[in-house]
C-alpha cells in the first residue's frame, strides 16, 4: 500500500504525547531489565544443571534438560515483559496516534467479530479466529471499521500408529476493513483474487461458476477491463448492479491497490457496505522493540502504518458521495 494519508506533524504530536511517553519510557526500562534478568536466570539454571549432570557422570543427553529449562525460564520472563510493555503502549499511546487521522477511536481487543468475517463470505468459515487492534470512526464522509484478523481451519490426520494429529492452517491473515460504501445497492457482489482462471483457462471459469453457486456468491460477472479481470473474478446476485458498483474508476483503483499490496486483495459489497481484505504476513500496530528508546521518532513506523490504512479511503475514492447516498 502507498498513497498514504498525511502523517501528523511530529513536533506537535511529540508535545501532546510527552508526559505519556516519558512515563512509558520509564516502564520500558523496567521491562527491558526484567527481560535481561530472564537471560541471566536462564543461563544460571543451565550452568547449575550442567554441573549436576557432570558431577553425577550422567550422559551428555541429560544436558538437554537444563538447556530446555533455562530456555523456558528466559522465554517466559521475556515474554511477560514484552506483553506488559505492549499492553501499556496500546492502552496509553495508540488511541492518541489513531485520533490524528480522523474522527477515529482505538481499542486493542477485540477486533472485528467472527460474525462480521463470515458475513463478508469471502473465505470459508474458520475453526479458530482471532482479531485485535480495532480502529473505527469516520474519515471525511466515510464510516470505517478495521482490524487485524487471523482466521484458521482445523486439519486432522491419523498416522500409522493410529494417533490423531491436529494442525491449523491459515484461511486469512491480514487487515479487514468495513466501509460505508458511497453508492446505494441491495444485492451482493464479490471481488475475489483471480487464481483458477489464470492457471486453468476455460476449465477454471467452469470451476469458478460452480464454486460461486456453492458458496452463495451468485453468477460470474464478465467485465470489460482486461487487467482487472486478470487479477480478480467477480460474482454477484445482480449482474447490472455489479457493473454499477464496479465502475471503471473503482476497478482501476482496485488494480492499483493490488499492485501496491503485492498480496491477496478481496472485497465484498453487501448491505450498503464494502468489506475489504488485505492479506499480510507481519503484525501491525505493535509497540517499538524494548531495545529502542521510546520517543516520537520510535513511533514513525506505527504512524506510517496508520497513514497507509486510513489512506485506503482516498485510494478508493470513498469520500466522493453519489447524489443518492449521503
Amino acid at each position: 500500500m502507498q498513497n498514504p494519508a498525511s502523517v501528523p506533524d511530529l513536533s506537535t504530536l511529540a508535545a501532546q504525547l510527552a508526559p505519556t511517553l516519558q512515563s512509558l519510557e520509564a516502564q520500558r526500562l523496567v521491562y527491558a531489565q526484567k527481560a535481561q534478568n530472564g537471560i541471566y536466570i536462564g543461563l544460571g539454571v543451565f550452568a547449575v544443571g550442567v554441573l549436576i549432570v557432570l558431577g553425577m557422570n550422567l550422559g551428555f543427553i541429560f544436558l538437554l534438560a537444563p538447556l530446555m529449562l533455562g530456555a523456558l525460564i528466559w522465554g517466559i520472563t521475556s515474554s511477560n515483559a514484552r506483553n506488559a510493555y505492549s499492553s501499556e503502549f496500546k492502552t496509553f499511546v495508540m488511541p492518541t496516534l489513531v485520533s490524528q487521522f480522523g474522527d477515529l477511536h482505538y481499542q486493542a481487543q477485540p477486533g472485528l467479530s467472527e460474525g462480521e468475517f463470515n458475513r463478508a463470505n469471502l473465505f470459508s468459515r474458520p475453526d479458530r479466529y482471532n482479531s485485535e487492534d480495532l480502529i473505527e470512526g469516520t474519515i471525511g464522509a466515510t464510516r470505517i471499521r478495521l482490524s487485524e484478523v487471523h482466521a484458521e481451519e482445523r486439519h486432522q490426520r491419523r498416522d500409522s500408529n493410529g494417533t490423531t494429529h491436529t494442525e491449523y492452517r491459515d484461511i486469512f491473515n491480514g487487515l479487514m476493513f468495513i466501509f460505508d460504501f458511497n453508492k446505494n445497492f441491495v444485492g451482493q457482489t464479490y471481488v475475489m483474487p483471480e487464481d483458477l482462471t489464470g492457471a486453468m483457462g476455460s476449465l477454471g471459469k467452469m470451476f469458478q461458476k460452480m464454486g460461486a453457486q456453492l458458496t452463495g456468491r451468485g453468477q460470474l460477472v464478465q467485465l470489460e477491463d482486461p487487467e482487472f479481470e486478470g487479477m480478480f473474478k467477480v460474482n454477484s446476485s445482480d449482474q447490472t448492479e455489479a457493473r454499477y458498483i464496479l465502475s471503471s474508476s473503482l476497478m482501476r483503483r482496485l488494480v492499483d491497490l493490488r499492485k501496491r499490496q503485492n498480496n491477496v486483495v478481496a472485497a465484498a459489497f453487501i448491505g450498503g457496505q464494502m468489506y475489504l481484505m488485505l492479506a499480510k504476513t507481519d503484525n501491525w500496530f505493535e509497540a517499538p522493540t524494548m531495545s529502542t528508546p521510546l520517543d516520537i521518532n520510535a513511533l514513525s513506523h506505527t504512524l506510517n502504518q496508520l497513514s497507509l490504512v486510513t489512506g485506503i479511503v482516498s485510494d478508493l475514492d470513498l469520500n466522493t458521495r453519489i447524489w443518492s447516498k449521503h
